[in-house]
């Protein structure tokens, strides 16, 4: 028996992974921060079991989230990137 990956989405670019990982057995989307109203609307619409919330640091702290994936747009994100791992969080960058 296979315990379900808790996953955590950052990004409007990557909700179209969301489609594969939900299709998965073997994750759960969690939580999903989308960056703008249009893409959480479209986020609460599509996956109504996942938490939509507007701020990634709620990601970052959750416990439960052991796989982050998330888009990566510019040389900020490296800084982010190093806060996913130090949380202790697998990360997949899309």
């Amino acid at each position: 028996m296979s315990t379900k990956i808790n996953v955590g989405l950052i990004g409007s670019a990557v909700l179209e992974e969301a489609i594969a990982t939900e299709r998965s057995e073997n994750f759960n989307l969690k939580k999903i921060f989308a960056g703008d109203n249009v893409a959480a609307g479209f986020a609460k619409t599509q996956y109504p079991q996942a938490e939509i919330v507007n701020n990634i640091q709620s990601i970052i702290e959750d416990a439960g989230i052991e796989l982050v994936i998330m888009s990566a747009s510019n040389s900020k994100d490296s800084v982010l990137v190093q806060h996913i791992l130090k949380a202790g969080k697998k990360i997949r960058i899309i």
